[in-house]
């Protein structure tokens, strides 16, 4: 791709790699380590792997990885568009479970960075834009929306030990549970993380917990979700931790099912995030949100040196709105606003 030589991103949405329904477009499979890097292109009408696979005890027929399948490999994928691809699933075939609509992720430490997953289908199956199954990835700025799925309609992730930072989960669809992100006997950390309108038929609209622990939820937004914004599995137990995020309707937002323990945060918030332009895709805050600066004061700050702001899109507050040089901001530019900077370009901590 010359994205790669140039570093113009016009030339991904322009290099296609085209799977014409022949089965997955890319297929990792042979022991990559993070030096192998897939960058610059346009990964779309891919059709998943039909396999037996193991899985709940059982073997089964599995479709797996429309767009990406990759197994037993740790590669690097970024600066990808990953769209309209699709697994096979019961609407064929009663015994047939499709997992991975766009990404299929197995025994993995990949690194999936700068993405745009979107428009992939699992329709009656798992995980619409990414499955990820016993995998420990690094998963940083991707977006992923229009996704659907019986189940996961963003993300399944199952039995995953992963940070998942500065990325949006918007506008996905299931027709059971966990609309935005299913969890299954995972332990993540979300940070900087924007769950916003995604649609389920059942329950879980936002996030649903099944038999995963310790669990954080970390200057994130859940909002607009249907049903609930996080529910917990009620035959499993669950635990999560909720710091500086802003969630619809704040606790009660959240059906913990008997089986599940929050620890939650007094420094959360519930108050309308002030989404830019959420009908064309616009998740970014306006100068009035509530969220600009609320995040937690020890996490590294800003790109505009500033308080970390709460979701996956901070704002440039010396950008667009306020008064430049204000970057604390408290309407009046002083010594304070200097250290700040200093503080920034250092990497110094100023909380103390």
């Amino acid at each position: 791709s010359l994205f790669i030589m140039t570093g113009d991103t016009s030339y991904i949405s322009q290099t296609i790699l085209d799977g014409n329904t022949n089965g997955p477009v890319v297929s990792i499979h042979n022991n990559e380590d993070h030096t192998a890097v897939l960058s610059g292109f346009t990964i779309r009408n891919g059709v998943g792997y039909l396999c037996e696979h193991e899985e709940f005890g059982e073997y089964d027929l599995h479709s797996f990885g429309g767009g990406i399948f990759c197994s037993g490999t740790s590669p690097t994928l970024t600066n990808l568009i990953i769209q309209s691809n699709m697994v096979y699933s019961g609407m064929w075939f009663s015994f047939l479970w499709g997992r991975g609509g766009g990404i299929y992720l197995y025994n993995s430490e990949a690194i999936l960075t700068d993405l745009v997953i979107r428009n992939n289908e699992a329709l009656y199956g798992h995980g619409g834009g990414l499955y990820l199954r016993d995998s420990n990835p690094v998963i940083s700025q991707v977006t992923v929306y229009g996704n659907s799925a019986k189940n996961g309609g963003g993300l399944f992730v199952n039995n995953l030990q992963s940070d998942i930072s500065s990325t949006l989960v918007h506008s996905n669809h299931v027709t059971h549970i966990g609309g935005g992100i299913y969890f299954k006997n995972s332990t993540c950390h979300l940070d900087h993380v924007s769950i916003v309108d995604n649609h389920t038929d059942n329950h879980s609209g936002g996030i649903f917990f099944n038999g995963s622990s310790d669990n954080v939820i970390h200057n994130s937004i859940l909002w607009g979700n249907d049903q609930e914004q996080i529910r917990c599995s009620a035959d499993n137990n669950c635990s999560f931790a909720v710091a500086y995020s802003d969630i619809q309707f704040g606790q009660d937002g959240i059906e913990l099912n008997e089986s599940g323990e929050i620890l939650w945060w007094t420094e959360n918030i519930s108050a309308d995030p002030q989404f830019i332009d959420p009908p064309t895709g616009d998740y970014h805050l306006n100068e009035s949100s509530p969220c600009i600066d609320a995040g937690d004061e020890h996490s590294d700050l800003d790109g505009d040196c500033t308080i970390a702001d709460m979701g996956a899109l901070p704002v440039d507050q010396c950008e667009g709105f306020g008064e430049y040089g204000d970057v604390i901001p408290d309407g009046i530019i002083d010594i304070l606003d200097i250290v700040a900077i200093i503080a920034c370009i250092l990497d110094l901590d100023t909380s103390a």
